[in-house]
């Protein structure tokens, strides 16, 4: 899942290098703090704040985002992650405290699971699931510190909940490709807290090159769309990780 400003999933993830703090400037800070001071701008924050949270204007926004991407020949689908469970972990080498959230959506398809060659132990499973870039966010003690989320399809978590050793080969999946999607590495010595998600839920995207071609350019479009135009590169595929379960 770009951010939203786009968060798109790994689908249409880029690794290059990414600014990982907004730092305001003092100017940019006094205006603020200047604008929060008129109840006129409080009043229009909170209405803001209040139509973006609204189930029927999010609906409608998607589905406007929907039909314009389809407009430049890319096939949408948002992706809103149910909530699962946290692990709470270091960003290396800096040591930042990082939270990353394990969710659940019918959206992503479900794991599947063959068997290796003849006299090979175990089981090879092939797990579908969609990444967040990740986001800002605070801690209980106002410090700041970076969410992912890893969404997973609901069947595949359940397994997760009821297997312990699944659980762990879902959340490998998810460090794996935070790091290697990312280019993020974490420390593996998790912590699993007592909460079902850490943040404010946001969709991730999964966008791919449509069937039929574009009706028209972008640049004809009523307003800008917040994602870019899909890249060769970046095109459809399968993202999918596979690993060995031992018996």
């Amino acid at each position: 899942m770009h951010n939203f400003s786009d968060p798109s999933s790994k689908d249409s993830m880029s690794s290059k290098p990414r600014e990982r703090d907004f730092k305001m400037t003092a100017e940019e800070a006094e205006r603020l703090k200047e604008a929060l001071k008129k109840e006129k701008f409080r009043k229009l924050l909170a209405e803001y704040a209040a139509e973006i949270s609204d189930p029927e204007n999010k609906k409608k926004y998607e589905e406007e985002i929907t039909q314009l991407e389809k407009q430049r020949g890319v096939d949408v689908k948002f992706v809103n992650p149910i909530p699962g469970f946290v692990m709470k972990t270091v960003l290396l080498p800096e040591r930042k405290k990082t939270f990353v959230n394990i969710c659940q959506s019918d959206t992503i398809a479900k794991a599947t699971v063959s068997k290796p060659a003849k006299k090979r132990r175990g089981e090879h499973w092939n797990i579908p699931f969609s990444l967040s870039p990740p986001r800002e966010d605070l801690d209980k003690a106002k410090n700041k510190c970076t969410v992912y989320d890893a969404v997973f399809n609901t069947e595949t978590y359940q397994k997760g909940q009821e297997n312990p050793r699944f659980k762990q080969l879902l959340v490998d999946t998810a460090l794996d490709a935070i790091e290697k999607e990312l280019g993020d590495k974490l420390d593996r010595n998790v912590k699993y807290l007592m909460m079902p998600y850490k943040g404010r839920s946001l969709p991730t995207v999964i966008r791919t090159p449509g069937e039929k071609p574009p009706e028209k350019p972008s640049g004809d479009l009523p307003f800008t769309v917040p994602y870019p135009p899909l890249k060769e590169e970046l095109g459809a595929k399968s993202h999918k990780r596979q690993e060995q379960q031992k018996e």
